[in-house]
């Protein structure tokens, strides 16, 4: 607890300064001792953007950029709908979705936004074919949700054999991963420990851009950014060869004042990684 503390009232303020003064307000030993230290840390960004009320447990979002922001992961977060599926006749389960399971559909697209581009953007491909993004399915029962997965998947269009994605990075959930490798109708399972999750599950990036898509912004991202200055969670990572490797933070103690640079005793602090 004392190192906790600590690591608080030194390390944070430096790595986050936006959020210095309101930091220095807060008396860590009198939260620590009430709350423990990992609902602490939550519960300084867990005010929901609409009404302000307070939500245990939860990060909205209004938190650092570095810091996971949604629940944690109990399925699909953050759907992409393609505009197809909703102009079918396919009734009964639209109703089941959005009347009997109160699915919302966050942001609405279709329009122009499949054919008015460049070619050059970084919005994934199968968001330009949807009718609504960023829809909270991971209330719906298990087999719904991988019944909407498979039904979705039906209505993509791409010349790519590989995993296309499925999911919207804005309202995405914490460790929200890509479907089962082996078996791509399959949701990455919620209870996998995250070691198993980054080996058996498409990734986060994958999930949101597709296999192809993924890989050709992990190459611009490490040609571009190469000591991989920007960060934040869950964003595109710099390429690596193996999939299943993975970019590890600096390993050196302490703290540096540019927010970029993250010791291991910070990503510790805040459950990214595993102590």
């Amino acid at each position: 607890m004392d190192v906790w503390v600590s690591n608080f009232e030194s390390c944070l303020p430096t790595l986050l300064p936006d959020y210095a003064d309101f930091i220095s307000q807060v008396n860590a030993s009198d939260m620590a001792s009430l709350d423990g230290p990992i609902d602490t840390i939550i519960g300084f960004w867990n005010t929901d953007a609409g009404t302000g009320e307070y939500v245990p447990g939860q990060l909205l979002d209004d938190g650092p950029s570095v810091l996971p922001q949604k629940w944690p992961y109990q399925g699909w977060g953050s759907s992409q709908i393609p505009l197809k599926w909703l102009q079918s006749d396919d009734d009964e389960l639209l109703s089941e979705v959005f009347v009997t399971n109160s699915a919302s559909c966050e942001h609405l697209t279709g329009g122009n936004v499949g054919k008015t581009h460049d070619q050059m953007a970084a919005i994934p491909e199968i968001q330009r074919q949807t009718g609504c993004s960023s829809a909270a399915l991971s209330l719906l029962p298990w087999d719904t949700q991988e019944k909407l997965l498979n039904k979705f998947s039906s209505y993509w269009e791409s010349d790519s054999k590989n995993f296309l994605g499925m999911s919207e990075y804005n309202h995405i959930t914490v460790d929200e991963y890509g479907p089962l490798k082996a078996d791509p109708t399959k949701l990455c399972p919620f209870d996998l420990p995250t070691e198993e999750k980054e080996k058996q599950c498409y990734s986060t990036q994958q999930a949101v851009w597709g296999v192809d898509f993924a890989e050709k912004l992990s190459k611009i991202k490490s040609a571009v950014d190469p000591n991989h200055l920007f960060y934040c969670f869950g964003c595109i990572q710099p390429y690596v060869e193996s999939p299943s490797s993975l970019v590890s933070p600096p390993s050196e103690p302490g703290c540096d004042r540019q927010g970029w640079i993250f010791s291991c005793t910070f990503l510790c602090f805040f459950g990214l990684i595993d102590c």
